[in-house]
Formats: structure tokens, sequence, C-alpha cells
């Protein structure tokens, strides 16, 4: 009995071990501005061809840094597979994973958005806002008028 507990705690470790950090504080809302970094996310896989505007943005709050996203709404099945994705994905800072990147908003245009911020638990510095923010790529699978499985990823186009 006791080695089957193990394995299982075996098995489960790995994957917690993987999981994005989680912001330290509370959603909230700020403006865009000329401060925030576009990447464009291709959607690849079984509903290959669209693409999604992602816009990111790094700050200080603080002794902590905090990150700024929202993505453009294109409507349809695509806005809940986006949530879906992003509620696995995390954003990146120079490629290191700084925060889980559920907390990413939708909205319908940059020039009115207003982004959802969280506070993460990695300290500031003053280079980090010139620094590479994207969201990691991944895949995720959903299962469609329940019975047939299908996957999109997301990878980045642009920078």
């Amino acid at each position: 009995m006791f080695r089957r507990y193990m394995f299982l705690l075996a098995l489960i470790l790995p994957i917690t071990g993987c999981a994005a950090p989680e912001p330290i504080g509370p959603v909230t809302y700020r403006h865009f501005d000329s401060g925030y970094q576009k990447t464009d996310l291709l959607l690849r896989g079984s509903f290959t061809g669209t693409s999604t505007e992602v816009y990111l943005r790094a700050g200080k709050s603080g002794a902590n840094l905090e990150v700024c996203g929202f993505y453009i709404r294109r409507g349809g099945n695509e806005d809940s597979w986006i949530v879906d994705w992003l509620e696995d994905a995390e954003v990146t800072l120079n490629g290191e994973g700084i925060v889980s990147a559920g907390f990413i908003n939708s909205q319908y245009q940059p020039d009115s958005a207003k982004a959802a911020c969280v506070v993460t638990a990695t300290k500031y510095q003053e280079d980090q806002p010139n620094g590479f923010l994207t969201i990691s790529e991944g895949c995720h699978s959903v299962i469609l008028f329940g019975f047939r499985r299908s996957t999109f990823c997301f990878e980045r186009t642009s920078f």
C-alpha cells in the first residue's frame, strides 16, 4: 500500500513542479499606452490559420515586478480556446517564466483597452521593463461536440 502512495506521489510531484508561479496580489487594471509589447500568436493544429495579438507590459509595484496584459478578442469559439490555453500558459521575461498567464483579459482594440495587471513574486530590477515579455508557447486539447478531441497550439510569429 505504501509503495502505491509513493508511486502516485512520484508521478504528481513533477507535474505540480512545472506549474507557473501564481501572482501575489489581486488583479488590477490599467489603460493601454505606448509601453506595451505586442506579440502575435499563431493558432496551429486542428484550428490552424488565425492569429491573436497579445500585449504585455512590465512595471514596478513596491519591490516586485508587475505584469499587465490583454489580448485582442477574435469572437466565437476562438475566445474560449484562448482562455483555456492562457490558464495553462505562463508569461515569460527574457525566456524565464514569471507568472501564470491566466489573468490576461480580452479587449476589442488596443487604443481603448484596459489591461489586467498582477504583482509577481519576482523582485523588481531596473532593466526588467526593457526585457522581452511574451507568453509561453504550448498546446491545449479540447473536446468538440462531446466526443471529438482536437488540439490547438500557439506559437509566436513575430515580436
